[in-house]
């Protein structure tokens, strides 16, 4: 589930007014929002990166598996499934792939991922290491990936985390204000697991010289959705 990006933009405007910082305009805060987001996601993959440099050296399995359950919940958010499409000699990646968890053949045999071209060849090579149906092997280039044996043309899948995508919050403009509308082209609610709302409301405030913990932030949203439900009950 993702986060309201109208609730975090309102949020941190109001957040910001009631500290008097009015030198920020909405349009800076959204680009801010973004920005945090994309931290937040930066370090899903500096994790990513130090896992699989671990798994590199032998030192633990591949996968997301030996990710801490903290950090895994929010990675398998991003985490998704697709067959892929054969243009020869290549499979080709989905454009929104940002990191390939696993390749399979024929749903059930895993295909083995070459750290380089030099061990891609060597085990092609070798007689005792050379690929099979039931041992494959792959090499990613960029967008796409070989496989051997090359008598696979089909039947392949993989498990890859997608790249996040730009939260936008879109607006009607009446009676020169700017009027929340979801159902204009474009809208975007924030594109990450809903556990990072108050980490993103944090990180904004503070690259607009406001620092608050994530128990005010709590306090506030909890403040302002009982005001709001006390004002429904009034109406």
């Amino acid at each position: 589930m993702s986060i309201s990006i109208d609730r975090t933009y309102k949020t941190i405007l109001t957040l910001v007014n009631t500290d008097i910082r009015g030198n920020a305009t909405p349009a800076e805060i959204r680009l801010l929002i973004n920005d945090s987001v994309n931290e937040i996601y930066n370090e899903y993959l500096f994790e990513i990166n130090k896992l699989t440099n671990r798994a590199n050296r032998g030192l633990i399995s591949s996968g997301l598996e030996d990710l801490t359950e903290r950090i895994r919940e929010k990675i398998q958010y991003f985490l998704m499934n697709a067959t892929l499409s054969f243009s020869t000699p290549y499979f080709i990646l989905p454009t929104n792939a940002k990191f390939i968890e696993a390749l399979f053949y024929d749903d059930a045999t895993e295909i083995e991922s070459c750290r380089n071209a030099k061990e891609f060849q060597l085990l092609n090579k070798s007689s005792s290491t050379k690929p099979t149906l039931k041992v494959p092997i792959s090499l990613r280039t960029e967008n796409k990936v070989k496989i051997l044996p090359s008598t696979i043309v089909n039947k392949v899948s993989c498990s890859y985390l997608r790249i996040h995508l730009i939260a936008k919050w879109t607006y009607t403009v009446v009676s020169g204000a700017e009027m929340y509308n979801p159902s204009l082209d474009g809208f975007q609610d924030i594109d990450l697991h809903n556990s990072e709302e108050s980490n993103v409301i944090m990180r904004t405030l503070k690259k607009l010289g406001l620092n608050l913990k994530e128990e005010d932030i709590v306090n506030y949203s909890t403040t302002s959705e009982q005001m709001k439900n006390n004002e429904d009950n009034q109406l």
